[in-house]
């Protein structure tokens, strides 16, 4: 019986050793499982987090790119306005000095070019107003005020040209309107990170 006793006890003995084996790997098993389940959990947060900044980045990189470009629109269209005007205030000099040298006889077909040529600045004149509007909405203050500077400029020559008796304002004007456009090409440039 001792025997008996003894092996049964031995027996017992295994039984619990193995199952205290097997409760701990069970125990870290579990432990290992819950471990992962929170390394799934923040991997998910971070994921979702970096999504989200990613988003953002996306949008504010999108807006950005659209703002340039509607920059870059916007002053190309008025550096071209800037040459029409250059053009049209031109214009309406070349026909004046023609007139007051006396080349032209009264005629239907020198009326007709004197209109279109006077039509040629307004129509000039008027565009280079609204890209003025447009700069100041887009730009920074300095190149709207360029822009406006350059406008004033030349709105006093244009009626100046046919006022003046000698005709020379045109030419007289050219420096100032040669600074003022070089300074609005300077704008335009930083403007688009030239």
């Amino acid at each position: 019986m001792e025997y008996t006793v003894l092996g049964l006890s031995v027996l017992a003995s295994a039984f619990l050793g193995f199952l205290a084996g097997y409760m701990k790997k069970k125990g870290e098993n579990f432990a290992t499982h819950e471990d992962i389940g929170k390394l799934v959990d923040q991997v998910s947060a971070v994921t979702k987090a970096t999504k989200d900044i990613e988003a953002k980045i996306t949008s504010d990189m999108w807006g950005r790119q659209k703002r340039w470009e509607l920059k870059r629109e916007v002053l190309f269209e008025a550096t071209k306005k800037l040459a029409d005007i250059e053009e049209g205030l031109l214009a309406i000099d070349s026909v004046l000095q023609v007139e007051r040298k006396g080349g032209v006889v009264n005629s239907s077909d020198w009326a007709e070019t004197k209109f279109k040529e006077t039509k040629k600045w307004g129509d000039a004149s008027s565009a280079f107003d609204e890209s003025r509007q447009l700069v100041a909405m887009v730009c920074d203050k300095e190149t709207a005020k360029a822009f406006d500077s350059f406008g004033m400029l030349v709105n006093q020559i244009a009626p100046r040209i046919s006022a003046e008796s000698d005709g020379e304002i045109y030419r007289k004007s050219f420096q100032e309107r040669e600074k003022l456009l070089a300074a609005i090409r300077a704008l335009v440039r930083k403007e688009l990170g030239i």
